[in-house]
């Protein structure tokens, strides 16, 4: 089997997971995969002679508009193959399905999809740690047998409804996610300006003058909150617990 290159986005950790997890399942069958953080990569240079892998979290029952473009520039191929996953805490209507359609057309073999449930990281007044690691585990688990069945040639390209997919545009206009900038704000009194929300952000969307400002770009990916070390950066009320399932200093490093 050919070489894997594994891109991968992940807001808080759980793609990450899925991905780290399948990346060890391929290695364990003798096959290569490298890990790629998509906003730390350039798709035009994507190798044709690997297969294609792509991970990612729903969100507002698509996926962010900073993966859609890294997948609008992959180049063109010749019937390379591409596999893709998906987290998620709730549904998902117009991700995977769109995705094969692009990936189509764009020349790749479409070999397999599948979608992981995984804990949120929205609204939670308090995790329970004993059933969010079980249902970490029990997706991590999934995220391994689907990498065996890409290697046994079982995989398949789940089925999407047709209807959702219509709704794509409508899921990825500029009214839907311009409404995301606002939802992130600071508590000034708690921000030392340590800027470590600047490393974090993957869509450059926050700027530290005299002080930190998280600007029109923001994507809502919960990736600053959750990790602040202050605990300055809130949506809402700033009552809901933080969830930080990973070292993101290991996740940014790749």
């Amino acid at each position: 089997m050919r070489p894997i290159d594994l891109y991968f986005f992940s807001g808080t950790g759980n793609t990450y997971m899925a991905a780290r997890a399948m990346q060890a399942a391929f290695e364990e069958r003798g096959v290569q995969c490298r890990l790629r953080r998509m906003e730390a990569s350039d798709p035009a240079k994507a190798d044709p002679a690997c297969t294609l892998g792509l991970g990612f979290p729903i969100a507002a029952f698509t996926t962010y508009p900073l993966v859609w473009d890294f997948i609008e520039k992959l180049p063109q191929a010749k019937g390379t193959p591409a596999f893709a996953f998906a987290t998620m805490a709730g549904m998902s209507f117009c991700a995977l399905g769109p995705l094969k359609r692009i990936l189509l057309k764009k020349g790749y073999t479409p070999i397999g999809a599948r979608q992981f449930v995984m804990p949120s990281n929205l609204w939670i007044k308090k995790y329970h740690t004993k059933k969010t690691e079980k249902q970490i585990q029990k997706a991590l688990a999934k995220a391994r047998k689907f990498a065996n069945q890409i290697v046994d040639g079982r995989s398949q390209w789940i089925k999407f409804p047709l209807v959702p997919d219509l709704l794509f545009p409508l899921f990825m206009s500029r009214h839907v996610w311009r409404s995301t900038p606002g939802y992130v704000k600071l508590d000034a009194d708690k921000c030392t300006n340590c800027a470590q929300c600047l490393e974090l952000c993957p869509a450059g969307a926050i700027q530290l003058n005299s002080d930190i400002r998280v600007t029109g770009k923001c994507q809502f990916c919960m990736r600053c909150v959750s990790y602040c070390p202050k605990e300055a950066l809130y949506y809402g009320k700033g009552r809901d617990q933080r969830y930080r399932p990973v070292d993101i200093k290991e996740m940014l490093s790749i």
